[in-house]
């Protein structure tokens, strides 16, 4: 695809009233494929934005190349403002629980009639059928669908190691999108396009159900099956590394041997084809583990390669980031995740992996990074033809939910000043010239900040001031620039040093000869 092609879903509408994984997978594709996604988010942001442990990569794995607007649903204004955005949408997806969206007024039925071109399309654990009332997770499904038990050796089902389910279930309703995008061409009329969970599992595991069909057998987990190539194996080897190894035909069998010198397995009449082979892995596998074991998996690597046999190393996750032929072919997209998307809780310099396809010999674009919570509401509600002044009212009713000081600089044409405190007796006493990997932390985190309001179109610029008192250093710097307003984030919580000598906050009100609007709650 050349650079002056646009993107195939250019100009499209997505929005998109999602969670979790599978949701997000399938607005991430159709965003990736160039569609404007605005993601429906609640004040205080999507959940899986504060989420822990294994789900804490989720949120800025699949909200790429979205925009977020942050809306109060449970709200008539909200759920208004969410129909008139329903209304102009090409598509709309969402993956809540049945019934959610129908009290929001945001079920199909209702929206038919204002869009009838909308393509609604609709996530779930089971299709509708016996199953569709159950609560249901990967998990769940991996287990009642059978994949755990193929995955686990006999007697231990085990999920896979991944949101197997969830992601290709999204990618399932993005491909259901799709073909609803082209009968639409057709016919001027959009249509329900519904995937789900369960199903998406039954489809993974239709192989052992049809190899039931054809043999009479049941097929057992893959840690436990019968083989189909005699070289398969994961073999430990020198320094207890590991390596998987594989020979599968005949041709692959004989490299093998030449590669390693191993005539006399070459020429034994027992092992002439692969299922010779495969009927003799009792004895031939831990005769090929003692044969490899002196040698180290880059040995083996490189000997394999040379011959053009498949290997593997076994690589851990975070080992993809340093992969090289990721880098070489660019496939690792760098971002900056903000900080309301991230577990760390604060800007994050990394990079997402790409979806796994080119289109003209070039990879999809990470066009913009995970958004912060409303980093879009002004822009969207704009669109949707609200002024200045509507916005305003709807942040102060608790309906929409946007960057405070942004909002504010919107509607009177400001500057913002973003203001640091390095707080500290290193600070105080060197100043600007103070030097620690904590300043350049801070410095850059604020940095970040100004570069994305500047992006939004708003003047931004950064203060950084040194000292052992953040009031003083506030105060000081406020009476120097004259602000015509304050904004202050209020923690929600009190330490020894508040009660001693009083918070930062009230501080700064009695010092300041400006209005201080506080913000409760997490920053935003």
């Amino acid at each position: 695809m050349s650079a002056s092609r646009e993107l195939p879903y250019s100009g499209l509408r997505v929005v998109e009233f999602t969670h979790m994984v599978m949701g997000p997978t399938c607005g991430m594709i159709l965003a990736d494929l160039g569609a404007d996604v605005v993601k429906v988010e609640p004040l205080e942001g999507d959940s899986t934005r504060r989420l822990m442990g294994s789900g804490a990569g989720f949120f800025s794995t699949f909200n790429r190349n979205k925009r977020s607007l942050a809306l109060n649903l449970k709200h008539p204004q909200g759920q208004a403002i969410a129909v008139r955005l329903a209304s102009r949408a090409d598509v709309l997806s969402e993956n809540f629980k049945s019934g959610v969206m129908d009290g929001w007024g945001l079920g199909p039925q209702a929206l038919e009639s204002l869009n009838p071109r909308l393509i609604y399309a609709s996530m779930k654990g089971f299709l509708p059928g016996p199953y569709e009332h159950r609560t249901a997770l990967d998990e769940v499904v991996q287990m009642m669908g059978g994949l755990a038990y193929m995955t686990g050796p006999e007697g231990r089902p085990l999920r896979a190691g991944t949101s197997i389910n969830d992601i290709m279930g999204g990618m399932f309703a993005a491909i259901g999108v799709m073909a609803a995008l082209a009968q639409r061409h057709k016919t001027g009329v959009g249509q329900t396009v519904q995937s789900a969970l369960f199903e998406n599992n039954v489809l993974l595991v239709a192989q052992h159900m049809m190899q039931y069909a054809v043999t009479g057998k049941p097929p057992a987990p893959m840690p436990n099956r019968i083989s189909a190539w005699a070289v398969y194996d994961v073999f430990s080897v020198k320094e207890g590394e590991q390596i998987f190894l594989a020979a599968v035909s005949d041709t692959q069998w004989g490299l093998l041997c030449q590669a390693f010198g191993f005539d006399d397995l070459h020429h034994d009449p027992r092992l002439s084809t692969n299922n010779d082979r495969v009927q003799a892995r009792d004895w031939l596998l831990p005769e090929l583990h003692e044969r490899f074991a002196p040698y180290s998996a880059h040995e083996l690597a490189q000997r394999f390669e040379a011959a053009g046999l498949p290997y593997a190393p076994i690589t851990r996750p975070q080992d993809l980031f340093d992969d090289p032929h990721l880098l070489a072919t660019g496939g690792l997209a760098p971002v900056t995740v903000p900080s309301d998307a991230s577990a760390a809780a604060r800007p994050l310099d990394t990079h997402l992996a790409l979806m796994p396809l080119s289109l003209d010999g070039q990879r999809l674009p990470v066009r913009q990074a995970p958004p912060r919570i409303g980093q879009d509401s002004w822009a969207v509600l704009q669109e949707l033809g609200y002024d200045a002044a509507d916005i305003h009212d709807l942040v102060g009713a608790g309906i929409v939910a946007i960057a405070h000081a942004a909002a504010m600089a919107r509607l009177h044409n400001a500057t913002i000043h973003v203001m640091h405190v390095e707080e500290g007796a290193t600070s105080a006493l060197f100043g600007s010239a103070a030097s620690t990997s904590e300043v350049a932390t801070g410095e850059r985190y604020f940095l970040d900040i100004v570069d994305a309001l500047r992006r939004d179109g708003l003047q931004a610029e950064l203060t950084v001031a040194h000292g052992l008192n953040p009031q003083t250093e506030i105060i000081r710097t406020a009476q120097q620039l004259q602000p015509d307003l304050v904004i202050m984030a209020a923690h929600g919580h009190t330490g020894i040093k508040d009660l001693i000598f009083g918070t930062t906050i009230n501080g700064v009100r009695h010092k300041v000869n400006a209005p201080v609007l506080v913000v409760t709650g997490a920053p935003r």
